[in-house]
């Protein structure tokens, strides 16, 4: 007899779609997206449909492995787990980093930094490899990170994707986009590439990459110029107007018009739209992976807020969304105080950091870093400095590849969570367990294992649906749930939603007076002349959907670039930090440009061979797309 259970896509993820999961015999035969859930609304992504796949896979680590000798040896928990902490008694907490990512977003995973506090903290990374830097933007310019209800489309005149590809990103923005525009709403895409939302969008302005801040604010001086804001208003509700306007002036629209590729006429007409009209803008966080990253944002920030497109019907800022992840209060965030070492170093910089420092042990969880770090040659050579690696996967990716000693992981079918992303969807969800594995420990049973043989008192010994109840109550208290009601009704919706009107003001200057919002023009190189970018594929959440993938990674780039550069069936592309050979593909893109996705893993060659270790003005955020190349064919 058949039977459905209903899970949440556990990926980080704008979407967070629920999944309906058909059992027959305790096995999964089928998943499809959960007709009920006003979001997903019964259709998921390649991704989502990939989980069985994964959870299927014969390649599963299904015990702990440790390599003796070059050679992967099973062992028991009982002997891991001693492993572990006799190497976490050896070293010094100063010679420990704890690496973590968001390969799973389920509040009971949060326990691998619980525990580490609890040991009183080890070496970790700060900033982020994803969107760190338009979050910090957010915060200096706005004071909070929030967006607009995604049912308010439906009242926009005008969408703006940029840098957004939400048809291959975000396929349930895509999906009202194509309602709204169907009912006469305007959609505009500014983007450097003819992405698969061009065929979503009325207008494709083709825009030069890390030139976006510029467009903004060659945006507001027109409008400033053309008398068509209300100056005084803005001043009411913002703090360092008069300074930013007075650096305004200073901008060259000339300048503009170079740097950007677009005409002063397009720029100006553009600007105009935003007068008495409803503009909805979705930012994607392709455009804040620069060194200039964060400056981007508060730029098209500053042209929302000026505009006023912020707090009314129709109309809003849409970067990410702290909703339900402000009233989350975990036993995590009790355990800081526990914290005595607060060494950190900037995510990028992974690999120059261990090998300046004495490391000795890694921990590495929801991760797998030798595919999606920055400068990946010099990460291997980090890789090989430290004694003991340990980490927690489904698969021996590149990086337990490269580790002593390795942990299996439970799939999203075998453990209840609960979830919510601050990216677009406003719902926190619950995941059913949908078949038992008494054979793989969970990362919540694990580190509650650890904790014992380590003796840490203070760590929370009780069950996990306790852990989650705790999380949750502040929650459940506001919606008049218990914990058992909330299960059943499955998800909820952000209730009391803040919108930009309730915040104090926005800020031109930071707290000492200084402008936040700069002029600031692109990068180049010389002896590179072209640009690369790295997006996520349409198919892969970074780098789980290549696990099976052998061939070699796929070179995007302009008619004019192969005709004159390569006219081979191989590519070799070359920067400071390495090189790949991969096989070139013509796309509609700038001559200026080289696309590679991110997520290939080393058998192919991951584009991260010669990605850049900067990061961003702020936020700590991976500057992966300051990344110069050269091409020829091979």
């Amino acid at each position: 007899m058949e039977k459905i259970k209903t899970i949440t896509c556990p990926l980080d993820c704008y979407d967070l779609c629920m999944i309906d999961v058909h059992v027959e015999n305790n096995q999964i035969v089928k998943l499809k997206g959960n007709d009920n859930h006003p979001m997903t609304r019964g259709f998921i992504c390649q991704k989502g449909r990939n989980h069985l796949k994964r959870h299927n896979d014969s390649d599963r680590i299904k015990s702990p492995m440790r390599k003796i000798d070059d050679k992967w040896i099973g062992i028991s928990y009982e002997e891991a787990e001693k492993l572990v902490v006799e190497h976490l008694q050896k070293y010094d907490l100063k010679s420990i980093i704890h690496y973590n990512d968001s390969g799973y977003t389920g509040i009971s995973k949060e326990v691998d930094e619980l525990f580490f506090n609890h040991l009183g903290g080890v070496v970790k990374p700060r900033g982020s490899l994803c969107w760190s830097a338009g979050m910090q933007a957010t915060k200096d310019t706005f004071k909070d990170v929030i967006s607009t209800d995604p049912e308010e489309m439906e009242n926009s005149d005008i969408i703006i994707l940029w840098g957004r590809n939400p048809v291959e990103t975000n396929i349930h923005l895509a999906n009202r986009i194509v309602k709204a525009r169907k009912n006469g709403t305007k959609v505009i895409l500014i983007d450097p590439i003819a992405t698969a939302s061009k065929k979503i969008s009325d207008i494709h302005i083709i825009i030069k990459p890390d030139t976006d801040n510029l467009l903004a604010l060659g945006m507001i001086k027109s409008l400033v110029q053309g008398n068509s804001l209300d100056i005084q208003s803005i001043k009411d509700k913002s703090t360092g107007l008069d300074k930013f306007l007075e650096e305004l002036e200073n901008l060259d629209i000339e300048e503009i018009e170079k740097s950007t590729g677009i005409d002063i006429e397009v720029i100006e007409n553009l600007a105009l739209e935003f007068i008495d009209k409803k503009i909805m803008i979705y930012i994607g966080y392709g455009l804040q992976r620069y060194c200039n990253g964060g400056n981007t944002v508060k730029s098209i920030n500053a042209l929302g807020f000026i505009t006023e497109n912020y707090g009314k019907s129709g109309s809003g800022i849409n970067y990410a969304n702290k909703g339900f992840s402000k009233k989350i209060h975990s036993y995590l965030e009790d355990s800081e105080d526990l914290i005595s070492l607060n060494e950190t170093f900037v995510k990028s910089k992974f690999g120059k950091y261990i090998i300046d420092n004495d490391i000795k042990m890694l921990f590495i969880t929801k991760s797998n870093p030798l595919v999606q770090l920055p400068n990946l040659n010099l990460v291997k050579k980090a890789f090989e400095k430290v004694e003991f690696k340990v980490g927690i996967d489904l698969f021996m990716t590149d990086t337990m590849e490269q580790c002593d000693l390795v942990f299996p992981a439970t799939s999203v079918f075998e453990e209840d969570d609960v979830f919510y992303t601050s990216m677009y969807s406003p719902y926190l969800q619950y995941s059913e367990k949908v078949i038992e594995n008494n054979d793989i420990k969970g990362e919540y049973e694990l580190f509650q294992s650890l904790a014992k043989r380590m003796k840490l008192d203070r760590y929370p010994m009780i069950s996990k649906e306790e852990y989650l109840k705790h999380a949750l109550r502040d929650v459940l208290e506001e919606y008049k749930l218990s914990y058992d009601e909330f299960k059943n009704k499955k998800f909820l919706n952000l209730k009391n939603k803040r919108q930009y009107d309730d915040l104090v003001n926005f800020s031109f200057v930071d707290h000492n007076g200084t402008l936040t919002i700069e002029y600031k023009l692109p990068k180049k190189s010389m002896e590179y002349p072209l640009r690369l970018i790295t997006p996520k594929p349409k198919d892969s959440m970074h780098s789980q959907g290549f696990k099976n993938y052998d061939g070699k990674p796929i070179v995007y780039m302009s008619q004019n670039n192969f005709n004159r550069l390569i006219k081979n069936e191989l590519v070799l592309v070359e920067s400071i930090n390495g090189e790949l050979v991969g096989k070139p593909e013509v796309i509609e893109i700038s001559d200026e440009l080289i696309l590679i996705h991110e997520g290939y893993w080393q058998k192919s060659g991951s584009a991260n061979m010669l990605t850049n270790d900067d990061y961003s003005d702020v936020g700590d955020q991976a500057a992966y797309y300051d990344t110069f190349v050269k091409i020829r064919g091979v």
